[in-house]
């Protein structure tokens, strides 16, 4: 249940009108998310950042397991994000770019002395939109098999729309959004990182997800989302497509 672009006063008259808010707002960072499900299982997250605001490490406690989500930046980029469960790495994520886009995500995941890899190529259509291919990287050979194709549209700083095809089936995902700040919105290098897993953002907050797929399937979720004085949310409901409950998510800064 987790997905910048800056605003900054032009250094004009306009200067004089940036109102104390803004500069308070830009401050802002995430520190703690709590999420508790319709049968009150917890997953709390606590965030820690380094050199003010990049993020370092993430402490995930999810029901009895506990695992740790480590950062390392390239300037002001996120290059390698690695999930570790006590001594053992569980999944290593490598992230490459040019000078302006995030050109391809690798996925190790590591299960003894096994490696599941997949790699996602991102391409920039020009046009607010990012077309993808994941492939399957074989351990030993490096031969890669196709797994998926599709296209990410954006507006306004927001993935609007998700097409995904696969072998069997054809899927989109279509996000609305409200106009409040994003938690993760003053975490550097963010705004960079597209839907891939945990790793998508949008400036806004993701108020209703519908998802139809050419099986013929369909799931709506929505989310009501509470804010503080800065715009950022404090908490967040979410429901079904029948306006149920499905659970809670708690922001703390």
């Amino acid at each position: 249940m987790k997905k910048i672009l800056y605003l900054f006063c032009a250094l004009t008259l306009v200067l004089s009108s940036c109102s104390s808010d803004d500069a308070s707002s830009s401050s802002v960072l995430i520190k703690k998310i709590i999420e508790k499900d319709i049968d009150g299982d917890d997953y709390t997250v606590n965030y820690t950042y380094d050199q003010g605001n990049k993020i370092s490490e993430e402490t995930v406690q999810d029901g009895a397991s506990t695992y740790k989500i480590m950062y390392s930046y390239d300037g002001n980029l996120i290059n390698s994000i690695t999930q570790v469960s006590g001594e053992h790495v569980d999944v290593l994520t490598t992230l490459t770019y040019n000078a302006t886009n995030l050109l391809a995500v690798l996925v190790d995941e590591m299960d003894g002395k096994n490696h599941y890899l997949t790699k996602t190529y991102y391409k920039d259509n020009f046009d607010g939109s990012i077309s993808f291919r994941k492939v399957h990287i074989d351990e030993v050979t490096r031969a890669e098999t196709g797994l998926s194709t599709g296209k990410l549209s954006y507006t306004d700083g927001n993935l609007v729309k998700e097409e995904t095809t696969n072998t069997s089936e054809t899927s989109t995902i279509v996000y609305e959004y409200d106009t409040k700040n994003n938690p993760f919105k003053n975490v550097l290098g963010v705004e960079f990182l597209l839907d891939n897993a945990e790793l998508g953002y949008s400036k806004h907050n993701k108020t209703k997800e519908t998802t139809t797929s050419s099986s013929g399937s369909s799931l709506i979720y929505s989310s009501a989302f509470t804010y503080d004085g800065n715009d950022f949310p404090t908490e967040a409901k979410h429901f079904d497509k029948d306006g149920k409950t499905e659970g809670t998510t708690q922001y703390f800064y």
